[in-house]
């Protein structure tokens, strides 16, 4: 049985309700150039659940090249130029700087303490006038304390110092190998194939109506 598009649309409005389109896009204004462009025109399927699931399978493997599509036509741009180049540059710059440092500290000292004492015991004999030593003692003390102290620090200071540049240069304009007029006359002609609401129409009509007139 041959059934139209906008027929079987209006016997069952959720055969586009898998429709993928990207994301960007207005998938109801999509449906509706659809409806509006092939209306007469007979679909392969004329079953609505038949053509509903065969919608979702077809549009899931062609919306990443309309996306692309999509991303190229919305580019912005100046149609009169024919060049456009940026440059990113990066440089990396850094030192390293190392200070060793060393130290020694030694610390000496001698104290003595000397003393010496002498005691000495008489006795006086008897009817003798005059004293006899009996005892005679003679001490000497003597201290010697010597210090040493030794101190060493060693040590390694190092210090990093990096960073990065990153300049970027934009240049644009006609390099002079086409006129002005070619390339409005180039502009003029690719426009219409930016149409991707257009583009994803034909590529319906192409996978699921009958192209006979």
């Amino acid at each position: 049985m041959l059934v139209s598009i906008r027929a079987i649309y209006n016997w069952d409005n959720t055969i586009f309700d898998n429709f993928n389109v990207p994301s960007e896009m207005d998938k109801q204004t999509i449906i509706d150039m659809i409806l509006h462009e092939l209306a007469e025109l007979t679909v392969v399927y004329s079953d609505p659940s038949t053509l509903k699931t065969y919608i979702r399978v077809w549009s899931a493997t062609r919306v990443n090249v309309w996306d692309r599509l999509y991303a190229l036509a919305t580019e912005e741009y100046d149609p009169l130029d024919n060049y456009n180049r940026t440059d990113t540059i990066t440089t990396d710059h850094g030192h390293v700087i190392t200070m060793a440092k060393s130290l020694n500290n030694t610390k000496s000292g001698t104290s003595t303490n000397t003393g010496s004492g002498n005691v000495s015991k008489f006795t006086y004999g008897y009817n003798a006038s005059q004293r006899a030593p009996t005892d005679d003692i003679t001490n000497s003390d003597s201290n010697t304390v010597t210090d040493n102290l030794t101190e060493a620090e060693q040590g390694l200071d190092t210090h990093t110092n990096s960073g990065r540049d990153i300049e970027t240069r934009h240049g644009k304009g006609n390099i002079g190998v086409t006129t002005y007029g070619k390339m409005i006359e180039e502009e003029l002609r690719l426009r219409p194939q930016l149409d991707i609401y257009k583009y994803i129409v034909e590529e319906f009509k192409h996978e699921f109506c009958v192209m006979v007139y």
